[in-house]
C-alpha cells in the first residue's frame, strides 16, 4: 500500500491580472484538470483521482493543496496541474510547490 502525500502548491501572478475562470474556485480547478487530462488523453476510461483539500485567494495569488492516499497518484496530480497551468504562462509569475509524504 501506498503512502499518503500531499503538496502544498501557491501560484503567484503578474500585477494586475484577473484570475482565469478555471483558477477561480476549486470546483473550477478540479474541473479544468480533469478536462486538461481527458483532452491529453482522448482514450482514457474512468475519472482520475484529483483531490484539493485546501483553496484560497488573495491579492494574485492562490494557495491550494493536493492529497492523494497514493504519492505516486499525487505526483500524477501535480503534473497535470503544472501541465494546465502552461497556458497561463504570460501571466503567472511564479509556481512553487512543497511536497509531504506522511508516516
Amino acid at each position: 500500500m501506498g503512502q499518503a502525500a500531499k503538496c502544498n502548491i501557491a501560484i503567484f501572478f503578474n500585477k494586475d491580472v484577473e484570475t482565469p475562470l478555471g483558477l477561480s474556485s476549486k470546483t473550477a480547478l478540479q474541473q479544468a484538470m480533469l478536462k486538461q487530462y481527458y483532452d491529453t488523453h482522448p482514450d482514457a476510461v474512468g475519472k482520475p483521482d484529483i483531490t484539493i483539500t485546501e483553496f484560497e485567494t488573495f491579492g494574485g495569488t492562490i494557495e491550494l493543496e493536493l492529497y492523494s492516499t497514493r504519492s505516486q497518484n499525487l505526483d500524477f496530480q501535480v503534473d497535470l496541474l503544472l501541465e494546465y497551468l502552461e497556458q497561463f504562462d504570460d501571466i503567472i509569475e511564479e509556481v512553487t510547490k512543497d511536497k509531504w509524504i506522511q508516516n
